[in-house]
């Protein structure tokens, strides 16, 4: 009964030595195959005068991904934000019909982009938005691919104090 517990044991550790090291090894190699950059058309931000962010993805390996498809972050933003004290803005919720859409393939050296908007605004715990704190806040791609998400190095903005006229 000892032996066989002892080969049960070996065989068991063996097999999760093995998922775990082939989990690694998929990150590493999506994360140095696709390159994902931010852009914002504006550092100050405003209600009325939102960033439009841009967020490309190129697949610079030689296989092909799968990533999620850009009409997904209808119903989620397909950026993170951090305030100066690094803590995650909670963004509004999103109105959206949650339509699971098919992961898109990009080929070796193919690319694809995926727009959106924040105007300096955040969840209100209710459901609702409400402007953040003026101050320097960080933006960060965080596209969904390979079944993980994938961040980009961050842009900075501001949200300027508003004055009373």
């Amino acid at each position: 009964m000892r032996l066989l517990m002892g080969l049960w044991y070996r065989a068991a550790s063996s097999l999760l030595f093995c998922i775990a090291l082939s989990a690694c090894h998929n990150v590493t190699d999506v994360n140095s195959q696709l390159d994902i950059a931010i852009s914002v058309d504006r550092l100050e931000i405003t209600p009325t005068n939102p960033a439009h962010v841009t967020i490309g993805v190129e697949n610079r390996g030689p296989d092909t991904v799968a990533i999620a498809d850009p009409r997904s972050y209808a119903c989620a933003a397909p950026y993170l934000v951090r305030d100066a004290n690094d803590r995650a803005v909670a963004l509004p919720p999103r109105t959206c019909l949650a339509i699971l859409y098919a992961p898109r393939k990009l080929a070796p050296g193919e690319s694809l982009t995926i727009c959106d908007q924040w105007s300096g605004d955040k969840s209100n715990g209710t459901g609702g938005a409400i402007p953040v704190t003026p101050g320097t806040y960080r933006i960060s791609a965080n596209v969904g691919g390979q079944g993980r998400k994938l961040t980009s190095e961050a842009v900075i903005v501001s949200i300027p104090a508003v004055t009373a006229q």
